[in-house]
């Protein structure tokens, strides 16, 4: 009985889930690459962030199962896992109390995951499950040390990867610039912003544009005091056509949020006019669209101004100091009222209320001091994090070299009799070769200074040649050798075979001819011969023993140090220095 219930039960799933799969979102999926499905996929793993009741959760994770069934390749296995890990900790966590599955869980389920896409040469999911990495240390697990670490490889990657293959390249920078920006590394998100502008298409269809302007506008304003930047950037947000995946309420908040801080320009430029009908119709807009923080800066904004000498209204203060407080009660952002509590401090001084004056003036000194606490406690986070990280690091590597040594101390001790045995053994048998060697090197050295010293005669070429010199040439080579033995001209450096031909009156071409067909030789060659012959017989002389190797180079008629060991070695199978080592002193 008990195993005709399990079979009816597996019956009943079975149908279930081909019900749930006949109208698989996954399957067209399967047969496209990642860009063309990659703006689906997002908008399904963020309903299922949000919006989704346990129901339907359940159907899409049976349906990115099927899809990775039937599909059976690494790439929508991981996709499956990536869904996976977003199912237990997005849904599980904030609709079952009490469960365990807690940020450092996913963390370890996304190295995990990360670690399959290495395995599978999956560059793409590598990067997106970094990604996912960052935004968890950052807001869940308040890693902000190692969230920024990971940032920094991201920025790497994404260098490597177009955004046409990676559609969620821009939505990355986007994550990363929005943490730099808010540990005020200012420089570090307007280079990443710069990027997204460059790099996103004409249709923006992640609509990015918005916010990558106003917060490169807000760099501008805050950061490096440019207004005339900061309002082309705002502006350019109004300059954007309307996309087909926009919401009406979307365009309208963007288009408050440009014109709120265009005001907040012209205010500080002394345009106040200008800057509360831009400010009003930011706060208005922003109400109607329950954004009550933002409207709460405007009101701010437009009470602020009606306090200054040349625009005062009191009354017009006072009204938008009540919007101001109103919104504040629906906001939680308490950073924002340290300027809320300035205004009414003004306000109440106009007024002629001190103690009212006094008193939003120390609240206002408060919550500007809280706000700098909190983003003081953030840098200390980050900075003592990075410590603790470096500490972590440096044990692991001491603990990795203590293994090191061990394994290599216990390798030294097995193999230490054996390495004593082939070192004495290398080293008689080096000290033989070394003698071996010095008494080869001896007699080449004794070799090359009797060849030096021998006559360079025509007569002694014709024999080395075995060629029959007619007499034009031995006396042109006669006329040459007197050059050579009179006048040392090949001492000369800079000597050439024009040179030459010159000081004979005779043809180049005629003389080259000769001292090829007399020496065998070329005359570059021969001229190097006749030189090496002077550097062995400069060596060779006591009185020349502290010359150095170059002088004697330079002396022989050679011009650098490199062609006079080319020609020494060949001539006499020594180098300069080793024969300069082996001679009779």
């Amino acid at each position: 009985m008990p195993i005709c219930k399990r079979l009816i039960l597996i019956i009943i799933l079975s149908v279930i889930v081909q019900g749930m799969t006949g109208s698989n979102p996954f399957l067209p999926m399967l047969k496209k690459n990642y860009r063309q499905y990659a703006k689906q996929l997002i908008t399904y793993r963020t309903q299922l962030d949000f919006t989704m009741e346990q129901s339907e959760a359940d159907t899409l994770m049976a349906q990115i199962n099927e899809a990775a069934r039937i599909a059976g390749t690494s790439q929508w296995k991981l996709e499956a896992q990536l869904m996976h890990i977003t199912y237990k900790f997005r849904y599980k966590t904030r609709h079952q109390p009490g469960n365990r599955y807690n940020a450092d869980s996913v963390a370890i389920d996304f190295e995990k995951l990360e670690q399959n896409a290495i395995n599978a040469a999956d560059t793409l999911m590598q990067i997106r499950v970094k990604r996912e990495l960052m935004n968890l240390n950052y807001h869940f697990i308040k890693n902000y040390a190692q969230a920024f670490d990971i940032a920094n490889q991201l920025y790497t990657d994404l260098n490597h990867v177009d955004a046409q293959e990676l559609p969620d390249k821009l939505l990355i920078y986007t994550d990363m610039a929005s943490m730099y920006y808010h540990f005020r590394d200012y420089d570090q998100a307007e280079d990443i912003l710069l990027q997204i502008v460059e790099q996103v298409n004409h249709t923006d269809t992640l609509n990015l544009l918005p916010n990558t302007y106003n917060t490169l506008g807000l760099i501008q304003s805050k950061h490096h005091n440019n207004p005339g930047e900061a309002e082309k950037q705002f502006r350019n947000i109004l300059a954007l056509p309307p996309q087909g995946n926009e919401s009406p309420q979307h365009i309208e908040a963007w288009e408050a949020i440009a014109r709120g801080n265009i005001a907040q320009l012209y205010a500080r430029q002394g345009r106040h006019q200008e800057a509360i009908k831009l400010a009003t119709f930011a706060c208005e807009t922003m109400q109607r669209l329950n954004d009550y923080s933002f409207a709460q800066d405007m009101a701010t904004l437009v009470a602020s101004i009606c306090l200054k000498p040349d625009a005062k209204n009191l009354q017009m203060a006072h009204q938008y100091i009540e919007k101001a407080r109103n919104y504040a009660r629906k906001t939680y952002l308490n950073s924002q009222k340290q300027e809320l509590f300035s205004v009414m401090a003004r306000y109440y001084t106009l007024t002629a209320n001190t103690n009212q004056a006094i008193a939003y003036a120390d609240s206002a000194e408060e919550a500007r001091n809280q706000y700098n606490r909190q983003y003081n406690t953030l840098v200390l986070t980050r900075a003592e994090q990075r410590l603790h990280q470096k500490d972590h690091e440096a044990q692991q590597l001491q603990l990795k070299a203590q293994q090191t040594r061990a394994t290599w101390l216990q390798h030294l001790i097995n193999t230490a009799a054996l390495a004593l045995a082939i070192i004495g053994t290398l080293l008689i048998a080096l000290a033989i070769l070394y003698r071996r060697k010095h008494i080869a090197y001896r007699h080449l050295a004794q070799k090359a200074q009797n060849w030096a010293k021998q006559q360079n005669t025509i007569e002694n070429k014709e024999k080395e040649t075995e060629n029959a010199l007619s007499t034009e040439e031995i006396e042109l080579m006669q006329r040459v050798a007197q050059l050579v033995e009179k006048e040392r001209i090949f001492t000369q450096p800079e000597l050439t075979l024009i040179d030459l031909a010159n000081r004979l009156e005779i043809n180049r071409t005629y003389l080259s001819a000769a001292i090829n067909h007399c020496t065998g030789q070329s005359f570059s060659n021969y001229l190097a011969q006749l030189r090496v012959r002077e550097a062995v017989r400069i060596m060779s002389d006591p009185q020349n023993a502290k010359l150095t190797i170059d002088s004697v180079a330079f002396n022989a008629g050679f011009s650098d140090r490199h062609n006079f060991y080319r020609a020494f070695k060949r001539e006499t199978g020594l180098s300069p220095t080793a024969f300069r080592n082996n001679i009779d002193k």
